[in-house]
C-alpha cells in the first residue's frame, strides 16, 4: 500500500510539502487506475473497442509520468489498482464508467495544473488532459450510447463499424453481425451511410440483408 494513499485518492495538494512529488504521484496513480480498469474489462469481455485501443494510450500516459518522476527524483506510486478494481456488470456500464473516469481525469488535471511551475510537467499534463478530452471521452460516450442495456446488439454494431473504419474486419464477420440483427429497424439505424455501404459490399452480407428485409415484410 502507498503510504500517501489517502492523498493520492483525494488528489489534494499540500503547498507546504514537496509539490512536484505530490503532482507526479497523484497524476501517475490516476493513470494507473484507468489502465487497470480498461485492462480488466478486456480480460473479462475480450478485446473490445474502445478499451483495446485506449488501454495502450494509458500505458503511454503513465510511462510519460514515470519518466518525469525519474527526472525529478520522485518515486512513482505502487500500482496496486488491478486487484482493487471492480468493473461494471455489462459493457454498457463499463463504457459509462470509462466516460466518467475520463471526465474525472480531465478535472484532476484542471485541479493540478495551477500548482505546476515546470514547463515539462505542464506540457505532459496538458497533453494527457487533451487526449482524455478529445479522444478518450468521446470514444467512451459513443460506446455507452451504442451499448444500451435494452439492446445488446448495439455493441456488435459498434465494433463492426469501428472494425470497418480500421480495415480490421472481413466479410465473414460482417455477415455474422448482420445475421444477428433481429429487425430492419436495427439495420437501418446501425451506422453512418458509408459504413453501411462497406458492410454490404460482400455478396454474403447482401444475402443476409435481403433475408432480414424479406422476413420483416412477411411478418
Amino acid at each position: 500500500m502507498n503510504p500517501d494513499e489517502e492523498q493520492l485518492l483525494s488528489q489534494q495538494v499540500d503547498v507546504n510539502a514537496n509539490v512536484v512529488e505530490q503532482l507526479l504521484r497523484i497524476a501517475c496513480y490516476d493513470e494507473y487506475k484507468a489502465n487497470a480498469y480498461y485492462q480488466k474489462v478486456i480480460d473479462t469481455y475480450g478485446s473490445v473497442i474502445p478499451f483495446s485501443n485506449i488501454v495502450q494510450a494509458e500505458v503511454r500516459h503513465y510511462t510519460a509520468l514515470e519518466q518525469l518522476c525519474k527526472n525529478y527524483d520522485v518515486t512513482p506510486p505502487i500500482n496496486d489498482w488491478y486487484d482493487k478494481i471492480q468493473i461494471g456488470s455489462s459493457l454498457a456500464e463499463c463504457c459509462q464508467d470509462g466516460a466518467d473516469a475520463e471526465m474525472a481525469n480531465i478535472e484532476m488535471y484542471d485541479n493540478l495544473l495551477p500548482f505546476v511551475t515546470q514547463d515539462d510537467i505542464r506540457d505532459v499534463f496538458y497533453r494527457e488532459q487533451a487526449a482524455s478530452y478529445n479522444n478518450h471521452l468521446p470514444a467512451f460516450q459513443a460506446c455507452s450510447q451504442s451499448n444500451q442495456e435494452n439492446n445488446p446488439q448495439h455493441h456488435d454494431i459498434y465494433n463492426m463499424v469501428q472494425g470497418l473504419m480500421k480495415g480490421e474486419i472481413d466479410s465473414t464477420k460482417i455477415t455474422q453481425t448482420l445475421a444477428s440483427l433481429g429487425s430492419r429497424d436495427m439495420m437501418l439505424g446501425m451506422a453512418a451511410g458509408a459504413a453501411i455501404a462497406m458492410a454490404l459490399s460482400s455478396d454474403a452480407s447482401k444475402d443476409v440483408f435481403d433475408k432480414i428485409f424479406n422476413d420483416k415484410d412477411k411478418s
